[in-house]
């Protein structure tokens, strides 16, 4: 519900044109205090239905049987075989090189390049006339 939704409902309910709506506390203007703590409700209780729907996801990954052994028991059969060792090294191979090439370029702009020295100008000596 919009801001102008909520000033609207709120001046409609006021009973006399400077008055209150019976029963109810002002905020602001044309805001009742049980406007302003419905969203606030809503929230929690989504947030309450998330975490009550993660436990028992997680619950069933571990605890649910598929066939004869868990989600998780299939997870870390899958990625115990030998396969998914030799992935799982190169992958480590492949980051350790690009962490070394990224650390190796951010030293190179964290350290200004050497300034440039002018040459000296040169200065011949002009002999005087004989």
């Amino acid at each position: 519900m919009g801001r102008s939704a909520v000033h609207a409902l709120g001046s409609a309910r006021q009973a006399a044109p400077g008055g209150r709506a019976k029963g109810a506390r002002e905020l602001g203007p044309g805001r009742s205090l049980h406007l302003r703590s419905a969203p606030v409700v809503g929230e929690f209780f989504k947030r309450l239905t998330n975490g009550v729907v993660f436990l028992l996801a997680a619950l069933t990954f571990f605890l649910v049987p598929i066939g004869r052994k868990t989600a998780a028991q299939h997870l870390v059969a899958i990625v115990s075989t030998p396969p998914a060792r030799e992935a799982v090294s190169a992958f480590a191979h492949i980051a350790r090189r690009i962490a070394v090439e990224a650390r190796t370029e951010l030293d190179k702009l964290r350290r200004p390049p050497p300034a440039q020295r002018e040459p000296k100008p040169t200065t011949t000596k002009v002999s005087p006339p004989p």
